[in-house]
């Protein structure tokens, strides 16, 4: 019976000390302290849905980062297959680290059959930031958002027919690669 004993109290015991052995050793973990850049730059590829039809976009993107919640954003875009240029400022309220609400204001300039325009416009959106790495020089962007031509409208191109479609909303999407 004691034979039986001795091998289980020996393994408590040995238990016991090894379990403490990290209760004595307390050593803090090091706060690991990110400098996040205020300025960034970068470019991107979009989409316009718009009569009834998916435009391709280029964009140039320059983004200021007021602090964690706020930052201010200004960007070119050009429809690499129509008359179609953007320019203007968008203003991105992070409420979470990655994702941000963005609402902006730009104008557009359309060469149209009936002459040259520079409507304003305004945008609201959701996008998201990601990380691909770590220590990583750079972020991708994703954005989705939905804006207004105000005063003016949009002119296709006369088809076949001669009929030419009008329109005031687009619905964007946006990816692009930032710097900072």
């Amino acid at each position: 019976m004691v034979n039986r004993l001795l091998p289980i109290i020996l393994l408590f015991c040995s238990m016991s000390m090894a379990s403490s052995f990290f209760l004595e050793e307390e050593q803090p973990v090091p706060i690991k302290e990110e400098k996040k850049a205020k300025w960034s730059y970068g470019i991107g590829t979009g989409f316009s849905f718009i009569f009834r039809q998916f435009d391709l976009s280029l964009y140039g993107t320059l983004q200021y980062r007021i602090n964690d919640l706020w930052a201010l954003s200004g960007g070119i875009a050009s429809d690499i297959l129509e008359s179609r240029y953007d320019f203007g400022a968008r203003g991105l309220w992070y409420f979470y680290p990655e994702d941000f609400l963005m609402a902006g204001v730009s104008g557009v300039l359309l060469v149209q059959e009936s002459g040259t325009v520079f409507p304003p416009r305004i945008s609201f959106g959701y996008g998201k930031d990601f990380l691909p790495w770590e220590r990583a020089h750079f972020f991708l962007r994703t954005v989705i958002s939905i804006s207004y031509v105000i005063g003016d409208h949009i002119e296709s191109s006369p088809t076949d027919l001669g009929i030419i479609e009008i329109n005031q909303v687009v619905l964007h999407g946006e990816f692009s690669i930032l710097f900072f």
